[in-house]
């Protein structure tokens, strides 16, 4: 005897009421077999998962579903599978086609040249970075193993120095002023996402490190960051709010230690 009978797509989801079967749920192809072995799968509340000569799967507590394709659901009520929430359209991504073949180009480039270059070739680096649309100004001097992303948002004062490993995450814009030091290991990232849009949109929000600045050893700048000039960051300080000209900071959260022994 049926009680209760759905129809989802090609699935009819039936409830059993009859004695000995009571209170089981039926899930079977309306035209055709499901996919995979094309199984009847039955779901109650057994105290074990059993699966008997016949093809049937039956599932403790009445908590989870297996397709005959092998996949695994969870849920408390045959109801469940209705679609009742609206299908999310497709995320539209937020780099244009050519951003996209930009980065792919840069990628390859980094890869098979940039970081091959000796050391002391600085200028040919810099040459490389102006080519994919980064300002950069005279006498820079930038590590092989520096790792940049989206170059072209990248804007460089004079006689700036980025040692090794530093990483500069160009999502949105950086500028860096001049005579300011980046010390290895460093991480710039102008890039974040909101948390609190169901979409989680891209944030690009820019940084700014101002003039004579110096970031020290594994420092970390965080999105929407403004150094004033003159900022001095210690040794793996995370630098999440904007600066005060000629401060030192340090720690994570960065404080203005001025005065502090260092």
């Amino acid at each position: 005897m049926v009680s209760d009978r759905l129809a989802v797509g090609s699935i009819s989801i039936r409830q059993m009421s009859d004695g000995a079967n009571s209170g089981d749920v039926l899930i079977e192809p309306i035209d055709g077999d499901l996919p995979g072995r094309g199984i009847r799968t039955v779901w109650r509340q057994f105290d074990r998962c059993t699966l008997d000569g016949s093809g049937v799967v039956r599932f403790r507590r009445i908590s989870s579903l297996l397709p005959a394709s092998g996949c695994c659901l969870h849920m408390t009520d045959p109801t469940e599978l209705l679609p009742t929430d609206p299908i999310e359209p497709p995320r539209q991504s937020p780099w244009s086609m050519r951003a996209k073949v930009g980065r792919l180009l840069w990628v390859w480039l980094s890869f098979l040249l940039w970081s091959r270059t000796p050391h002391s070739w600085h200028g040919l680096r810099c040459q490389i970075l102006r080519a994919f649309g980064a300002r950069i100004g005279r006498r820079c001097r930038l590590a092989p193993s520096v790792r940049i992303e989206v170059p072209w948002n990248l804007q460089l004062g004079d006689d700036v120095v980025i040692c090794d490993h530093a990483i500069l995450y160009c999502l949105g814009q950086v500028t860096i002023g001049e005579g300011t030091l980046i010390g290895p290991f460093v991480h710039m990232c102008a890039g974040t996402h909101d948390h609190t849009d169901p979409d989680f949109t891209l944030l690009r929000s820019p940084i700014t490190v101002g003039p004579s600045c110096c970031v020290l050893t594994a420092s970390f700048i965080g999105p929407g960051v403004t150094l004033a000039a003159r900022t001095v960051a210690k040794e793996r300080s995370s630098l999440l709010t904007d600066t005060e000209a000629d401060g030192v900071y340090r720690g994570a959260p960065a404080r203005r230690i001025d005065g502090v022994s260092t």
